[in-house]
This record gives structure tokens, sequence and C-alpha cells, in this order.
């Protein structure tokens, strides 16, 4: 993996916790927020394994 697909992965990692977090907690308006910031993150990371 090169620089910018272990940035865009770590922000996947991150979003993927996030939703977790917010999942397990309950909380809907932090869920909603983290899925879309999970999409986000995942087309970054495809965008940098296209290249």
């Amino acid at each position: 993996m090169n620089a910018q697909q272990t940035l865009a992965f770590r922000e996947l990692l991150a979003a993927w916790n996030r939703r977790e977090d917010a999942r397990s907690q309950s909380n809907f308006r932090a869920l909603a927020s983290a899925r879309a910031d999970l999409e986000d993150a995942r087309t970054k990371l495809h965008l940098t394994l296209d290249r």
C-alpha cells in the first residue's frame, strides 16, 4: 500500500468504528452521520485502489 491508500484505509477504519460506536449506543443521529462518512471513506479507498 502506498501512503494515499494507507490514509484512505485509516479513514475507512475510523468511520467504521464511529458507526459501530453509534450503533451500540443506539444514537441514531450519530449513526446516520457515521454511515454517510463510511460510504465516503469506502469510495475514497476504492478510488485509491483503482490507480
